[in-house]
């Protein structure tokens, strides 16, 4: 650059990102000697997150839900595992938009039902998306955790945008007792839709 003349830049077409040699794969597994086996707890679904002093757990039947996972028909596995990622979306979005969270925690139980194809009454009508929500809640949790929070309403009004969490609508308007059972509705799905997945996976796989 001379004096006050704009500096010179050139464009130059390169490849995007970098490779590597596969010369240098291996195919062993890593060593893990000296590493400690991960502890398997009874009281995993029971926890809600881990504190401070406590140790990282897997479920105590890991393996058997494995096994059972196994097990079932590919479209079974295929009903599994759409629920498990709508449950993971649930969390991975959940400090972002707390409505979402929610439309994605119904959806993974919706993700169990009886496909729709299956549900055809003896009249030739099809049953309804809510008594098939229901027949989830029902088998899996029980009878008692049908009203819980209204979950299924709550969900069909944020899915068809007739409302929204406060805490996601900002202002002043997340203060006060409707926010207060927002809230604990979050929390009842965060903790029961693991437990969710799990009975289902227990009642299919056997």
């Amino acid at each position: 650059m001379i004096g006050n003349d704009p500096p010179h830049h050139v464009s130059v077409l390169k490849q995007v990102g970098y490779f590597y040699d596969p010369g240098i794969l291996d195919n062993t597994f890593t060593n893990i000697d000296g590493l400690e086996i991960i502890k398997g707890g009874n009281g995993y679904y029971d926890q809600y997150g881990i504190g401070a002093n406590e140790e990282f757990e897997l479920p105590a039947d890991l393996a058997i839900m494995l096994d059972r996972f196994d097990g079932l028909d590919p479209g079974a596995q295929g009903q599994f595992l759409r629920a498990s990622y709508w449950a993971a979306h649930a969390d991975f979005v959940r400090m972002l938009s707390k409505s979402a969270s929610m439309i994605a925690a119904i959806s993974s139980v919706e993700a169990l039902a009886i496909p729709k194809e299956q549900r055809t009454l003896a009249s030739g009508e099809v049953s309804g998306s809510t008594k098939a929500f229901n027949d989830v809640i029902t088998r899996t949790l029980g009878k008692e955790y049908l009203k819980q929070h209204d979950l299924y309403d709550v969900r069909s009004d944020l899915a068809h945008g007739s409302r929204l969490f406060l805490g996601d609508a900002g202002g002043m308007m997340w203060r006060g007792v409707r926010s207060r059972a927002e809230d604990q509705a979050i929390q009842f799905v965060q903790r029961v839709l693991p437990v969710i997945l799990h009975n289902w996976l227990v009642l299919e796989g056997a």
